[in-house]
């Protein structure tokens, strides 16, 4: 109840001033979020204010956060290298049946390698199986490419791998285009001599390489 006609007006504007301080400190933080409430409808909606009690739903979120079906999925992520693989092989010997190997090229995002991957049993003389490991010594090993000479491997890893660096690896696919079959000569820790597999069609490097390629293509 008014006193006077200024007490009146002094009344009102002190109302409005306080209705202006409280919209400033609250409304931010009000409208700073969204809630997700059960109309009268019994539907869900979103709303800038808290919901009548008894039809929140618990997940609130940031207003200017969309909801996790809308954001962006992040990129699959590249992979970095490729690898392919021959079918397995096997050596001339009988004694070396439980072997196989595999021709292997590995492409990371600039070049390519061949790898020679070994691995099973072979029997030594008292018919003992013994797991395959090769000598360190690399000038006995490698591959033969149709008529060519022995081309060592440039590196080992595990005493059943003999690897070739990118240049050795386009060379011997070079040379693998004018050729029929292949061979790949290994020395096996315990065994005198080197020895042969059965032949490999020489077109195989090829194979490999492309495939390799192609694995970058799809990748990049």
């Amino acid at each position: 109840m008014c006193l006077s006609p200024i007490h009146c007006r002094l009344f009102r504007f002190v109302a409005a001033l306080v209705a202006v301080l409280a919209t400033s400190l609250f409304a931010p933080d009000a409208h700073a979020r969204l809630y997700r409430c059960l109309d009268d409808r019994g539907q869900w909606t979103f709303q800038d204010r808290p919901c009548p009690k008894g039809t929140e739903r618990k997940e609130v979120r940031e207003r200017n956060l969309a909801p996790t079906e809308l954001r962006p999925r992040k990129q699959r992520e590249i992979p970095t290298a490729c690898l392919v693989e021959s079918a397995a092989f096997r050596f001339e010997h009988e004694d070396l049946m439980g072997i196989e190997a595999k021709l292997v090229m590995n492409r990371d995002q600039s070049t390519y390698q061949l790898a020679i991957q070994i691995k099973g049993e072979w029997l030594d003389a008292e018919l003992v199986p013994k797991q395959v490991s090769l000598v360190q010594d690399l000038g006995r090993q490698g591959l033969v490419v149709g008529e060519g000479g022995l081309a060592n491997p440039d590196w080992m890893t595990n005493l059943r791998v003999l690897g070739y660096g990118h240049s050795r690896t386009r060379g011997l696919v070079d040379s693998a285009k004018t050729a029929l079959d292949l061979h790949v000569v290994i020395h096996i820790r315990g065994r005198e001599e080197p020895d042969w597999s059965l032949p490999i069609p020489a077109g195989i490097l090829e194979t490999l390489r492309n495939e390799a390629l192609a694995c970058k293509k799809d990748t990049e």
